[in-house]
């Protein structure tokens, strides 16, 4: 069951997960999500490969999930409620 709260709840979550990220990770994300770049284009401004690239954005979409999924534990209520990061929204920075 969903309330009106919930948007707000999952913004909150997302924010503190986002700040427990390292900066690299935020950096990563944030080019794929915020800047809308290629793989190739994240690696010309990071000054790595495209491979490279796409490995840490791998490994920053489950360090994220990973802190959502921390913030469920801690709260078995809003555990029931789905995020706005879902893993499609994930997949998509692909």
């Amino acid at each position: 069951m969903s309330t009106p709260h919930d948007g707000v709840i999952a913004s909150l979550d997302l924010a503190a997960a986002w700040h427990r990220l390292a900066p690299g990770e935020q950096e990563v994300l944030a080019l794929a999500v915020f800047e809308d770049l290629t793989s190739a284009q994240a690696a010309l401004v990071l000054g790595t490969t495209a491979t490279a690239h796409r490995l840490r954005l791998t490994r920053a979409r489950r360090a994220l999930r990973a802190h959502l999924d921390d913030a469920d534990a801690a709260d078995p209520v809003e555990a029931r409620h789905e995020h706005p990061l879902t893993d499609e929204t994930l997949e998509a920075t692909r």
